[in-house]
């Protein structure tokens, strides 16, 4: 996958800061690393969908390193369940977001 395509999957999530190259020198890379800078008061993205040049949509699931205080109901940082204002303890709706997201 060129640089060129890592950085609009990265645009997908918020601003491209940088890309791993390592992953770049890779031919079988499970992942990649990318660097990008995110609205805060936004929701993360959890998915994502790449079209090949084929036109073969794809969809790659998005996870995050080193994310500090997040909610796993609402998906925004700066505050967790416990602290959501859109979460009750007695819903009976899953949360969308989990652990597999870090």
């Amino acid at each position: 996958m060129s640089e060129e395509a890592r950085k609009d999957i990265g645009g997908k999530i918020g601003k491209v800061i940088e890309v791993d190259k390592r992953s770049l020198q890779a031919k079988q890379a499970k992942f990649m690393r990318i660097r990008v800078s995110i609205p805060i008061d936004r929701p993360l993205r959890r998915c994502g969908t790449v079209i090949s040049p084929e036109g073969e949509a794809t969809q790659i699931l998005f996870r995050y390193e080193r994310l500090p205080i997040f909610c796993y109901h609402c998906g925004v940082m700066g505050h967790d369940d416990r602290h959501c204002t859109s979460y009750s303890n007695q819903s009976s709706e899953p949360s969308q977001y989990g652990e597999w997201l870090r």
